[in-house]
């Protein structure tokens, strides 16, 4: 008997160097290739920002179209208040804790159904209130003695409903809750994060806010609250007392919170979802969208303007900026 002897050749693994080789290889493309990925990832996010806000930008356009030229602002009515707030235009409900404050008598818990805008962004959805499910209550205007209906959503519509252009991938952070709630100067108060954890989407229903800064000029000049209210928003029907490409009519929570803290109430940088600072996705009058650097507190720069005045209220807007922000007027 013939026996054949194979000889196996034993497989070798890898030396200690070689293993060291390879994840000192893997290291060094992880670090070249992550911070890539990142910042692909943030412009893909802006990206879709931007867009949210063109398509607010283009609604609002045919509501104002549809509405003599008016903004989709309006205000608001509470037992005992009257007042306006930047989330009411569009969005989903709010959160609850809008509805359970007695400090302001729930006047901003504005539902998904009563946000103007809704209906043009998502026109398949039945926006009928009184069909909805929801909590009716009737008051009254403390101004005019009208009694009228007012719905409030459910804790479970508060949380099922999603409307994903109101939505910015950013969306980090809510500073607005201490300002209203606590009826502050939203120019010298320092910036506070409510302490329910949630971001702005989520607690206010949107994402991004519409520039009020302009209420701070009105302010101060003569007549009743919605006596102001009406004239600014005549000026937004003709359009021609300011500079359509530099009047910003929207911006993001952090945006919102940039041009609202003077200096003195926040001395540090406000840190954007994207890791930028001091730096926001806006959209203006004329209906472009920009990615672009704010200054703290200042009702005006060289490249946006938060408010709108005749040229007779130059000395009127100086002083504001002086009194609100306690720095010099910047830009011009």
């Amino acid at each position: 008997m013939v026996m054949r002897v194979t000889n196996r050749r034993r497989l070798a693994g890898f030396t200690l160097i070689e293993l060291l080789v390879v994840i000192a290889i893997i290291a060094l493309l992880s670090g070249i290739l992550l911070p890539a990925l990142g910042r692909a990832r943030t412009a893909g996010q802006l990206a879709v920002s931007l867009s949210n806000n063109r398509q607010i930008s283009l609604a609002t356009e045919q509501y104002r179209a549809d509405n003599d030229g008016n903004m989709p602002w309006y205000q608001l009515a509470a037992p005992g208040w009257i007042g306006f707030c930047p989330w009411t235009y569009g969005g989903k409900h709010g959160d609850d804790e809008w509805r359970t404050q007695p400090e302001i008598g729930r006047l901003f818990d504005v539902t998904a159904h009563d946000r103007p805008l809704n209906k043009y962004l998502y026109a398949d959805l039945d926006w009928d209130a009184s069909k909805a499910g929801m909590i009716p209550r009737q008051e009254t205007n403390f101004q005019t003695g009208e009694t009228f209906t007012r719905y409030y959503a459910r804790p479970a519509q508060r949380e099922s409903l999603d409307l994903p252009v109101y939505r910015s991938p950013a969306d980090k952070s809510e500073y607005l809750w201490f300002l209203i709630r606590s009826n502050q100067s939203p120019i010298t108060t320092a910036a506070q994060n409510n302490e329910f954890g949630k971001n702005s989407y989520d607690f206010n229903g949107t994402s991004y806010m519409s520039n009020l800064k302009w209420w701070q000029l009105a302010t101060s000049t003569p007549g009743s609250f919605t006596e102001r209210f009406r004239r600014g928003m005549s000026r937004f029907r003709t359009g021609a007392d300011f500079n359509p490409s530099q009047f910003v009519t929207l911006t993001d929570e952090t945006g919102l919170a940039i041009s609202y803290y003077g200096i003195d109430g926040n001395p540090d940088a406000f840190e954007t979802g994207f890791g930028d600072q001091n730096k926001s996705v806006n959209s203006f009058f004329d209906g472009h969208a920009k990615y672009m650097d704010m200054q703290q507190g200042a009702f005006k720069t060289s490249s946006y303007s938060m408010i709108f005045s005749l040229p007779g209220e130059r000395e009127l807007v100086e002083r504001l900026q002086e009194e609100y922000a306690g720095i010099p007027p910047r830009g011009n």
